[in-house]
């Protein structure tokens, strides 16, 4: 969350490396979106990868107190149930639930 390889050089991603969910809020003062989108776009071919985009939001209002999102919750949900569960259905959750207008957007590859 609110994640990126901006200040951390290096190489992130061999070829064995599990799924990615990034996600980051487009208004976040002390992170900047770009540099999860960096991070997103370095995943290579063949590794499963999602960018939730939160429309607005800060660095932690998103994920906290009486800010936070639900719509994020869920989507990590769906992830876990894709990735870790197995859950064939997860998938299309995860893109019906990724995609809320205004609130949330997904990204994947």
């Amino acid at each position: 969350m609110t994640g990126g390889v901006g200040l951390f050089p290096g190489t992130y991603f061999p070829s064995d490396s599990p799924p990615l969910l990034a996600i980051h809020a487009t208004g976040d003062q002390t992170n900047p979106y770009s540099a999860s989108v960096k991070l997103f776009d370095s995943v290579p071919t063949g590794t499963p990868r999602h960018l939730l985009t939160i429309q607005g939001g800060s660095h932690l209002g998103p994920y906290m107190f009486d800010t936070a999102i639900p719509e994020v919750g869920q989507v990590i949900v769906d992830f876990l149930d894709a990735y870790l569960v197995r859950d064939t259905n997860a998938g299309r959750r995860l893109s019906v639930d990724g995609n809320r207008p205004a609130i949330v957007a997904l990204r994947s590859g």
